[in-house]
């Protein structure tokens, strides 16, 4: 009967994935038909934006989503072997691995800066994951190390990395002792966040009953022919009384954006997105970066935004002066945001909490803890601090006014009471006069000169009014009825 069951479970899942991805055009994948398939081939993927092989070159992670940044153009991947070849390390095949036991340093060199933010090594030997050394090259030529390193161990063969660089890169040095067993590498260039999200502008523009709304900027096809339908356009009629012409996205969930891409139109009229304003919001509205585009217009616009907090909106604002009494325009045929979930969420919707074990420091593609709060061993979680230490990976003491300096292993309040404090938890007022121990519980001892001891020990302040007054202080056991 249990195996019936399960067979009608089994069976009613796969039924309901089959439904979902029949809903969705060939090459998306989704609840909402939201994420693009980046298949080997141009493969259709399932509903859950799994490939039947591989993801396509220069695509990693969940679903194929992350962008990465070993294979774009422009990277140049050497390391220290006999050998030239570096093919196996982005051939996304975890079965070839180095061959070469010399190997001591793998350097992945860019023709222009990228922000860092994590990497994925594959090895057939993690024993000592917590050795790879990363020296990175900033894009003013400075060198730097991994700053506050984190690991996540996400199965037997990958692990992933996350370095907070305050800056862009031009270069990426690996080196460490389990080198000699890596099979693959990939580095994060986030994933394009911007997709099917709700883009809106003032007006749309129509042509032979053609409408070019916003959303063609955010559908994923990038191509700058205006004609092939697959550019946004805001109304050509001058209007009065509107806002300053403008388009909109707003995400479903904050993310943190770190690079920009606009693709502009190339048949014509490219000056059009000249001088324009972007900006980015936060979930309060408020502006927290912001950009403002040449004279000259680009075909395609690159930019590195370098800023951590999470972002609801960005507007591209049109400044440009027409000509024949126009409008400002605003035509764009294509707005990738690379990023990914704010803190504290993770998934391809980032709709999912982090486990409260690591609540702000989860690998957001994965969910899998990059600190542990409360336990030492990330990413698993699972062996709680020692008595006296707590938080993120049990690196902190507790403090000695705890009674036993005991507390909390995630919030580290004093769970047992204060030690020489009159307040648990909180365990900041200091016992009066007479008084000592354990939430100062403790009346000094009557043979102590003034009645008056040490609020923790209870040791005996004075030895005789002459140094009472004098302010000597010599310690000596207070006698203390049980």
């Amino acid at each position: 009967m249990g195996f019936i069951f399960k067979f009608i479970l089994c069976f009613t899942v796969l039924t309901c994935a089959s439904r979902v991805a029949a809903q969705c055009p060939v090459g998306w994948f989704g609840s909402k038909c939201q994420f693009m398939c980046h298949c080997e081939s141009n493969a259709h993927c399932d509903s859950y934006g799994q490939c039947p092989t591989k993801c396509n070159a220069g695509w990693f992670g969940q679903g194929c989503q992350y962008e990465d940044l070993t294979t774009v153009d422009g990277a140049l991947i050497s390391t220290s072997a006999v050998s030239s070849s570096t093919s196996w390390l982005t051939d996304q095949d975890v079965t070839t691995c180095n061959e070469d036991p010399s190997l001591d340093s793998i350097t992945v060199q860019w023709d222009k800066p990228y922000p860092f933010t994590w990497l994925r090594i594959q090895a057939k030997n993690l024993s000592a994951v917590d050795q790879f050394k990363f020296l990175f090259t900033t894009s003013g030529n400075k060198s730097h190390n991994c700053i506050n390193q984190l690991q996540a161990i996400i199965d037997s063969v990958t692990v992933d990395y996350r370095c907070e660089i305050n800056d862009t890169v031009t270069r990426l040095i690996i080196t460490g002792p389990s080198l000699y067993s890596v099979c693959s590498l990939y580095i994060s260039g986030g994933r394009n966040v911007a997709l099917k999200q709700i883009a809106q502008q003032t007006g749309t523009y129509t042509f032979d009953n053609i409408s070019y709304p916003a959303s063609l900027a955010v559908d994923g096809d990038a191509n700058p022919y205006f004609h092939n339908k697959t550019c946004s356009h805001t109304t050509d009629i001058l209007q009065e009384s509107v806002p300053p012409v403008s388009w909109t996205l707003t995400l479903d969930t904050p993310r943190v954006i770190n690079r920009i891409t606009i693709y502009n139109r190339a048949d014509c009229c490219s000056d059009r997105l000249s001088n324009f304003i972007l900006e980015i919001l936060d979930t309060n509205n408020h502006t927290v970066w912001s950009y403002e585009g040449p004279v000259n217009a680009s075909l395609v616009y690159e930019l590195n935004t370098l800023q951590q907090k999470p972002v609801k909106t960005i507007r591209i604002i049109a400044t440009r002066i027409e000509v024949n009494t126009k409008p400002p325009l605003v035509t764009l045929c294509e707005v990738f945001l690379f990023g990914d979930c704010e803190p504290g969420a993770w998934g391809l919707g980032c709709t999912s909490p982090c486990p409260t074990e690591c609540r702000d420091f989860c690998q957001q593609e994965s969910g899998k803890c990059f600190k542990c709060l409360g336990y030492v061993d990330p990413p698993r979680c699972t062996t709680a601090c020692l008595p006296n230490t707590w938080g993120i990976n049990c690196q902190s003491n507790c403090s000695s006014s705890c009674h036993n300096t005991s507390c909390d292993k995630v919030t580290g309040v004093c769970d047992k009471g204060c030690s020489g404090y009159s307040n648990p938890p909180a365990c900041t007022a200091e016992c009066a006069s007479g008084k000592w121990g354990h939430n100062c519980s403790y009346e000094c001892s009557s043979f102590c000169i003034r009645q008056t001891c040490e609020r923790v020990t209870g040791l005996c302040q004075y030895t005789s009014e002459t140094t009472a007054t004098t302010a000597t202080t010599f310690q000596i056991p207070a006698i203390v009825q049980a």
